[in-house]
């Protein structure tokens, strides 16, 4: 663990702004919290008026959630919608309590989350134009998902819904590689590191600081956790889609 780093002027952590809606504990768990709310309110209320009246639920997953904060944030921020998601928020306190077994290999495949994207989204919207139209097919979509993650969490750890299974998650993993933005650590601080309490804290089971030497993310949602723990952990300004350009080696 390291107490104080001289950061890079690229890193967003050395500007207090940034600071403060990224590493500020109080202020990320309430804006975790708000936003799960919402989540379910939106999706009881589309169960409890199903009528065209009730515009609150299909505008939040259809408006705000969806083409406003995600299609914004991915290019710039990067997966930072994860890092609030109501299910991913949930299913760490779901999974300290499950049964923590190890996630069978034959779902261990991302093409999972790939086929529920398909079949979820483009089958049903293609065979019942409408349905998402609607309050009720909105809330029925999202309560289900809902149930499968907690499901998933509360069987399995290391959150493999979120890895493996989120039709959402599998889109934005890929997009994410688009963004301006690397999340690491300085690898002067980690070469001397014995206690490594970034990985200790992560509930996906990653290791923030083998990032840079990976030249790849992984799976990490940017829940920013680690960062609480440690000062060694960056949150850079890049050229957009360096992950791509290095892992092609161009």
């Amino acid at each position: 663990m390291v107490d104080f780093i001289k950061r890079n002027g690229n890193d967003l952590f050395k500007n207090r702004f940034f600071r403060f809606i990224f590493k500020n504990t109080q202020f990320v768990f309430i804006l975790r919290l708000f936003v799960t709310l919402i989540f379910f309110y939106a999706i009881f209320m589309g169960f409890y008026d199903s009528s065209k009246d009730n515009i609150f639920t299909t505008a939040l997953f259809w408006g705000i959630f969806w083409p406003f904060f995600i299609v914004t944030t991915l290019p710039t921020f990067g997966r930072i919608f994860c890092g609030i998601c109501p299910h991913g928020f949930l299913g760490k306190y779901i999974t300290q309590i499950g049964l923590k077994k190890k996630m069978p290999k034959w779902m261990q495949n991302r093409f999972i989350g790939v086929m529920l994207l398909f079949i979820g989204w483009w089958g049903v919207y293609y065979m019942f134009p409408g349905v998402y139209h609607t309050p009720l097919g909105t809330a029925a979509l999202f309560g289900v998902m809902t149930l499968l993650s907690f499901i998933i969490y509360f069987l399995y750890r290391d959150m493999g819904y979120c890895k493996y299974i989120c039709p959402i998650g599998t889109a934005l993993r890929g997009f994410s590689k688009l963004s301006f933005t690397w999340f690491g650590s300085y690898n002067t601080a980690c070469s001397d590191c014995k206690s490594f309490d970034c990985a200790g804290t992560c509930h996906y089971g990653l290791s923030p600081f083998n990032f840079n030497k990976k030249e790849s993310m992984d799976d990490c949602t940017l829940c920013m956790s680690c960062t609480h723990l440690c000062e060694a952990i960056s949150f850079k300004f890049v050229p957009p889609g360096q992950a791509i350009y290095k892992s092609l080696k161009l």
